[in-house]
C-alpha cells in the first residue's frame, strides 16, 4: 500500500464471513463438553502493528445461525429462555483497549452485548502475523479470538451474575477469524484468475473422465 510510509501504520480489514466463525463450548452436567458455534460473523478491524492503542475492533456475530448438533437443542437455546434470538438476533464486540501479550498475540478489552446486555470482557488473540495474497490479489490474514463468559451474567433469568453454584456456568467462546485487506484488484490479477479457474475446471473434467473409467 503506498501510504505504509505515513505517519500512520494502521491497516484497514473487513472479516470475510465465507471463512470465520464463532466457537463455543459449554460443559453440560458436569461430565463432558457441548460444543457448537455460529455461521455467520462480520465486521471491520484496523491494525496498527507500531502503535497498538490505535486498533480499533468492531465484530457483529448472526445468533440466529447457532448450531450444536442437535435441532431440538438449538431450537430451545435459541427460544426465550436463553438467546431469545427473535428479540436479539445480534452479538456485538467493540473493542476499548488492544495492548500486546507476546508474539503474535494481544489482550483486547471490549464491550461484548449479548441478549441485549453489555458487559466487558477481555479476548486473548494470537494472530497469523504474516498476511499472505489469494488468487484474487486480495491480501489477508487470520486469528482467533478466545474468552470464557459466565451466562448468567448475559441471561439474567438464568439467575444472579453473583451467584456461585456447583454447577459449571462458564462458557469457552473462540473466535476464528480470516480478514480481508480492503484493496482495489489490479486488473492483471483478473485475468490470471480467470486462466486459474480454466486449469481446475479442465483438472475436473480429466478427473471425472478417469473416475468413469
Amino acid at each position: 500500500m503506498s501510504t505504509a510510509a505515513t505517519a500512520s501504520t494502521a491497516v484497514a480489514y473487513t472479516i470475510d464471513p465465507a471463512h470465520s466463525g464463532a466457537g463455543l463450548k459449554i460443559k453440560h452436567l458436569m461430565v463432558a463438553y457441548v460444543r457448537g458455534g455460529f455461521g455467520r460473523v462480520t465486521g471491520d478491524v484496523i491494525f496498527d502493528p507500531t502503535n497498538p492503542a490505535n486498533s480499533k475492533i468492531q465484530a457483529s456475530i448472526d445468533a440466529t445461525t447457532l448450531h450444536t448438533h442437535d435441532e431440538k437443542r438449538d431450537a430451545h437455546v435459541k427460544g426465550a429462555d436463553f438467546l431469545d434470538t427473535a428479540k436479539y438476533p445480534t452479538i456485538t464486540f467493540v473493542s476499548k483497549k488492544v495492548t500486546p501479550d507476546g508474539n503474535n498475540r494481544w489482550k483486547i478489552v471490549g464491550d461484548l452485548t449479548l441478549h441485549g446486555v453489555t458487559k466487558e470482557v477481555t479476548l486473548n488473540v494470537e494472530s497469523a502475523g504474516a498476511e499472505a495474497k489469494d488468487p484474487w490479489g486480495n491480501l489477508r490474514t487470520g486469528a482467533e479470538a478466545t474468552t470464557v463468559l459466565k451466562r448468567r451474567c448475559f441471561l439474567p433469568n438464568r439467575g444472579s451474575c453473583k451467584t456461585d453454584r456447583i454447577t459449571d456456568d462458564s462458557h469457552t467462546i473462540a473466535i476464528f477469524i480470516r480478514r480481508k485487506f480492503n484493496q482495489k484488484i489490479p486488473c492483471s490479477n483478473l485475468w490470471v484468475m480467470k486462466d486459474f479457474i480454466k486449469r481446475i475446471n479442465r483438472a475436473r473434467r480429466n478427473l471425472c473422465s478417469l473416475e468413469l473409467l
